[in-house]
């Protein structure tokens, strides 16, 4: 077949605001930019999709940390710390992606095609691994670049692109996160994270598969199809 399935979801905190991933360049479709013709940069970015905010976010910076005009208990919810003194962080809009085929590797990357101010005031820690051997819940990771004093965060904008290595078209197929599927998703990450630590991914897709987890998890998948 010349397509693939990825089934995603969002965590229960974004099943309102998320939105499947879009097309990368969709900013420039419609407009006449020859360089989108170009055979090198089309290569380039197959199969890359840009990634938006849930909602609108101005981040506060200084030598302490964050800091926003918003209730504590969302900045608990939505940031984590970890290092101040680095400025290094995530957002914790989480997603889930789980392709149907045995193998399909996938890579968070910066969105260097989409003009923002996040993008512009923050580098993305980018990160890989394989989508049909490996599952867990992504959020993205960033540093803050030196010199920023604010990053202003708005719905829609492009925190992250995902690049799917494979010459198939992508077709994503929603579903909905139940309460057993996140716990799975949720136990399987931490009990794995604090017993194989700087393990190489191999290790971990070994382990996955001889467990089933997979198996486990498409089940419920497909008992939740949106």
């Amino acid at each position: 077949m010349n397509e693939t399935i990825v089934y995603y979801s969002y965590s229960t905190k974004g099943i309102v605001s998320g939105k499947e991933p879009s097309k990368a360049i969709k900013e420039f479709l419609g407009d006449n930019v020859s360089f989108l013709k170009c055979p090198v940069y089309r290569d380039a970015m197959k199969n890359v999709f840009s990634v938006g905010s849930w909602f609108n976010l101005k981040l506060n910076v200084d030598e302490n940390g964050l800091s926003a005009d918003v209730p504590q208990i969302f900045m608990d919810d939505y940031i984590e710390t970890h290092s101040d003194k680095h400025k290094i962080y995530q957002l914790l809009q989480t997603v889930i992606f789980i392709a149907k085929d045995d193998s399909l590797k996938m890579t968070m990357e910066h969105p260097v095609m989409s003009d923002n101010s996040f993008s512009n005031s923050c580098s993305l820690i980018n990160g890989t691994f394989d989508i049909g051997k490996y599952f867990r819940l992504i959020s993205p990771a960033f540093y803050i670049n030196k010199g920023v004093n604010s990053v202003s965060i708005k719905e829609g904008e492009a925190l992250y692109y995902l690049r799917f290595h494979t010459e198939k078209k992508i077709k994503f197929v929603p579903f909905f996160m139940s309460e057993k599927y996140e716990h799975i998703a949720t136990s399987v990450k931490y009990s794995v994270s604090e017993s194989l630590s700087n393990k190489s991914m191999d290790l971990y897709y070994k382990i996955f598969k001889k467990q089933k987890i997979k198996k486990l998890l498409l089940k419920e998948i497909k008992a939740n199809l949106i």
